[in-house]
């Protein structure tokens, strides 16, 4: 019987928890967790939610994957439920197909060992307007990678723009 992608995302949550200290609290890292955004059942495959930056989203789907930048794209500009704080950053990540053969530690490990996870990061406060990086196909990495990108993510261009002095402003 093939793996349903829910258990894939609760493998993969696993592995990310175990790529940063400040991910290892259960609560920071989170798969298929119902009820975390606002006026939406919508369920995120897996959610970063790290004090202090903006939340980040990872979509993921089985290759072909054909929805997975569409469901990455909207989550942007969604509310948090508990701390109203906005989605601006969601990852999309297409997975590979021979990980719905796999089961229990056998999973794990090639989630572990995978060289060929495909990811596309959206960012924006909203479907319009959003920026897709990079602009066309996929970045290839490991779950190291991810890390590193959602890492990345949690602080989008939009915040450090307007966080930044512009020197053409006169306040």
């Amino acid at each position: 019987m093939p793996r349903t992608e829910h258990t894939i995302n609760d493998a993969l949550a696993e592995l990310l928890r175990g790529t940063r200290r400040a991910w290892r609290d259960g609560q920071v890292v989170t798969s298929e967790d119902t009820g975390q955004l606002r006026d939406t059942s919508g369920r995120p495959d897996i959610l970063v939610i790290e004090p202090n930056v903006c939340p980040v989203v990872i979509e993921t789907e089985v290759f072909p994957a054909t929805t997975v930048e569409a469901e990455a794209l909207s989550r942007l500009g969604v509310q948090m439920r508990t701390t109203g704080r906005r989605i601006l950053s969601s990852i999309a990540v297409r997975l590979p197909d021979r990980l719905r053969k796999k089961y229990g530690d056998a999973l794990q490990k090639d989630l572990a060992s995978a060289v060929d996870l495909e990811m596309a990061l959206i960012a924006g406060s909203g479907a319009v307007g959003a920026t897709r990086w990079p602009t066309s196909g996929w970045m290839v990495g490991t779950v190291a990678d991810l890390s590193l990108l959602t890492q990345s993510a949690s602080v989008p261009p939009d915040v450090i723009d307007e966080a930044a002095p512009n020197p053409s402003r006169r306040d």
